[in-house]
């Protein structure tokens, strides 16, 4: 049940974290920081608060809000200075003539 209740937590702050990176792409810095912000405050344990940190220092940034940024980058180097952060995988896709039969 503990396993449970953590994977339901990271599920919930996954799609928190998705959504700031959807208000990241259109522009819309200050709702993205309202969703970090929450992510880091209500998810704490989970793995995607590195990534909440990262969008708040990059929102701050765009904002022009460089004190709020240096503040986030603090945070970040004392949490997640020399932390391993997997690149993505990029899964490759096969060509369509894959499937043709004739």
């Amino acid at each position: 049940a503990r396993q449970r209740m953590i994977y339901l937590r990271n599920r919930l702050a996954n799609f928190e974290m998705h959504v700031a990176d959807y208000y990241m792409r259109r522009g819309a810095y200050v709702g993205a920081i309202g969703r970090a912000k929450y992510c880091i405050a209500h998810y704490d344990g989970a793995p995607v608060v590195q990534h909440a940190l990262e969008v708040l220092i990059a929102a701050y940034k765009k904002l022009g809000m460089q004190d709020l940024a240096a503040s986030a980058q603090r945070v970040y180097d004392a949490n997640y200075t020399g932390v391993y952060a997997p690149k993505p995988v990029h899964v490759v896709k096969k060509p369509w003539h894959f499937w043709k039969i004739w």
